[in-house]
């Protein structure tokens, strides 16, 4: 026991007496924590393989990143272009670095309150979720786009 405190093994971490036995009280508290610890990092894990995992159809609320009227007709991202429309102002008057962070808050409510998902294809044709950076870049597009379209049609009117 002494021995491993020469190596920077503290002995009071180990589940062990002076003696060399066993100590349960130490060992289940020991194997607690490990299994907390455990758990902990497949929590991680999963959220990683959750977020990566091929999902072979998007759900109704889903919003697909990508180009062309298939993606802008599809209901989720129709709900997307609600919500842009309703937060145009909010989002116009915010100052450039909360931008950034207003973006970031319709991503969470749309993923809280709708259920929704951000997904794009991959290399085999499934649609795997993005993270949420990417999201707020689409969303942050999303406004951008729409001021754009906006300035557009005002040139053209005068």
């Amino acid at each position: 026991l002494y021995t491993l405190q020469g190596y920077g093994i503290p002995s009071d971490v180990l589940p062990i007496q002076d003696d060399g036995n066993p100590d349960n009280r130490l060992l289940l508290k020991y194997l607690a924590q490990t299994e907390q610890d455990e758990r902990e990092q497949c929590a991680g894990a999963c959220d990683q393989q959750k977020q990566t995992a091929a999902i072979p159809f998007p759900k109704y609320n889903d919003i697909l990143l990508g180009r062309g009227r298939p993606y802008q007709t599809f209901s989720g991202n129709q709900k997307l272009l609600q919500v842009i429309d309703t937060n145009a102002d909010a989002y116009r008057s915010c100052a450039h670095g909360d931008k950034r962070t207003f973006c970031q808050s319709i991503v969470t409510s749309l993923k809280n309150k709708h259920n929704a998902r951000f997904l794009k294809r991959d290399a085999k044709g499934d649609w795997e979720e993005v993270l949420d950076d990417i999201a707020t870049d689409k969303v942050g597009y999303s406004f951008r786009s729409k001021f754009s379209i906006q300035k557009r049609r005002e040139r053209k009117a005068k």
